[in-house]
């Protein structure tokens, strides 16, 4: 609450009215007013505009301040000819050769053949851009995944893909990857339930 002998010195839709305590925008004498911002919108725009911050702190700011103080400057007409083109900055991207698609392969896809329907290959019997690509990657994640070294008798042995208990070798105990994967999680409901008590 702002008391009565300041409220009357208050100027409001200015900065200085925000400073002495005039911070509601529903409350302001100005809210609703149709040509002058409230304490709050002055505040913010002196703030963040260098031209409108500059001037004194208890004028009220009408609202179309912020606009005239960001109008676009002209272009200066100029007769003499124009400077020579400057070849563009690099921008980090590698720029995309000028080659022809190669259809049927995943070099096709990534080069914009992304539609079975619109490859040329497609109803000839030969692979799609598309196909090529989905086949690529298969292969890709089969040759990740036969590349990895199964520590077994882990649960990172049950992710990586051992999931048969008669077909895996197990740890130097015994303990095979299903098992450890079963005792991982059960591990992991006995924590979350301690936690959550």
């Amino acid at each position: 609450m702002i008391p009565d002998d300041i409220a009357r010195t208050i100027i409001h839709g200015s900065p200085q009215g925000y400073d002495l305590g005039c911070r509601s925008k529903g409350g302001c004498a100005n809210h609703g007013h149709p040509t002058l911002m409230t304490c709050v919108a002055a505040h913010a725009a002196a703030g963040s505009d260098w031209a409108l911050g500059r001037r004194p702190r208890n004028e009220p700011i009408p609202k179309r301040a912020r606009r005239l103080s960001r109008r676009p400057q002209q272009p200066a007409t100029n007769t003499e000819t124009p400077p020579p083109a400057v070849a563009p900055a690099p921008t980090g991207k590698r720029p995309m050769p000028r080659t022809q698609i190669k259809h049927g392969t995943a070099h096709g896809f990534n080069r914009g053949c992304k539609r079975i329907e619109d490859c040329p290959n497609h109803g000839s019997g030969d692979p799609t851009c598309t196909e090529a690509h989905r086949r690529y990657y298969r292969d890709y994640r089969r040759r990740q995944r036969n590349a990895r070294k199964i520590t077994h008798g882990t649960a990172t042995g049950y992710s990586y893909g051992c999931h048969d208990r008669s077909k895996c070798p197990g740890d130097a105990d015994g303990t095979t990857c299903p098992d450890a994967a079963r005792a991982a999680e059960r591990r992991r409901r006995q924590t979350a339930r301690r936690t959550a008590a």
